[in-house]
């Protein structure tokens, strides 16, 4: 039985990033899940705007929201909370998600985040913007792919996609030592596949991260890393 004092002590402990060389990937998935995923400035503030225009529709909302891997991450993990979802009946899709928080809820959200671009520089963001046009790449593709099947789920293919990277987007926004060292790696190494490095400096590969934190999280991305 854990003393209140062990629990806290857990919970400080789960905040800190991981020590290099002394870290595992269950570690990193407590590290991150302590976080809250930031969110672009410019997702932040159509969204705003979007809100306020009594004719926008879900599908609009949707559209926003889809573009932000993180911001797709949060809301789809706060509609499957037991709160909003006792049923655990899970929901795949924004638009599904939106109907269940209704709007007030995705603004608290949005207003509650903090904005992405404040936070990163230099390498940290550059890896961040990377990420994050990768993954949309991959989820146009994959959302247009899905179309040609009569059975085809586009919007849950395209999350699917979206959600690809979620642990390399994760992991530069939060890490900053071993972050840095895994970009020396980068820069000494030109020559080596990526996932040989992030395995040689971190012990596990951020693919392993990415299926990590959408399991903890109820989310189906992953599936395509």
């Amino acid at each position: 039985m854990t003393t209140e004092n062990e629990d806290l002590d857990n919970s400080e402990e789960a905040e800190k990033e991981p020590l290099f060389g002394n870290n595992t990937l269950d570690q990193w998935v407590s590290f991150i899940s302590s976080k809250e995923m930031p969110i672009f400035t410019h997702t932040a503030s159509l969204l705003s705007d979007m809100i306020q225009d009594n004719h926008s529709t879900t599908s609009d909302l949707s559209q926003i929201i889809l573009k932000d891997p993180a911001l797709t991450s949060k809301v789809l993990r706060m509609a499957n909370s037991s709160y909003y979802n006792p049923r655990v009946k899970k929901l795949k899709t924004i638009t599904r998600a939106i109907v269940v928080l209704g709007y007030n809820t995705i603004r608290e959200i949005s207003l509650s985040s903090s904005l992405l671009e404040p936070l990163l520089h230099g390498h940290h963001q550059e890896a961040v913007s990377r990420h994050v046009r990768r993954s949309i790449h991959a989820a146009v593709i994959a959302k247009e792919l899905v179309k040609s099947y009569p059975n085809g789920r586009p919007e849950e293919t395209f999350i699917a996609a979206l959600l690809s990277e979620l642990g390399h987007f994760a992991f530069w926004c939060f890490s900053k030592n071993i972050a840095d060292k895994l970009h020396e790696a980068q820069i000494e190494n030109p020559k080596t596949a990526p996932q040989k490095l992030e395995a040689k400096v971190l012990g596990f590969k951020l693919d392993q991260l990415t299926q990590s934190l959408c399991k903890k999280w109820n989310l189906d991305g992953g599936l395509l890393g």
